[in-house]
């Protein structure tokens, strides 16, 4: 289904507007339309460390959604290429990823392999 809309469906307003903080380096959204005092009447939009970030899989549901999402955030490896590397320990601070659940959760696919091999 392909939706089609008209330029006067448009907004031409910005939905959102801030400023990147000279000391931070992080953007500032106004909560207020006059600031009169940037740490009250301003957002700090931050995001959190990426080392940090990748650790943040406790609230999937499952070991095998959590292998899934590890699969995702590694770039979809090969499953052969995968385990070496984590062998190798480039995956040794990723909380719960070990060789016994990728074997266990993760089956590969052959949709990308078959496709890659007709090309």
């Amino acid at each position: 289904m392909m939706a089609i809309l008209q330029q006067s469906e448009f907004q031409k307003k910005s939905v959102l507007e801030g400023y990147r903080c000279k000391q931070t380096g992080l953007w500032r959204i106004s909560l207020k339309a006059k600031v009169e005092n940037k740490n009250t009447d301003t957002l700090l939009i931050d995001r959190p460390n990426p080392k940090d970030a990748i650790g943040h899989v406790f609230e999937l549901p499952s070991i095998e959604k959590t292998v899934l999402y590890y699969h995702a955030a590694a770039g979809f490896p090969v499953k052969e290429t995968w385990i070496k590397a984590i062998i190798a320990g480039n995956y040794a601070r990723w909380p719960a990823l070990s060789i016994k659940a990728v074997n266990k959760h993760y089956h590969g696919s052959n949709e990308r392999q078959s496709k890659m091999m007709s090309l």
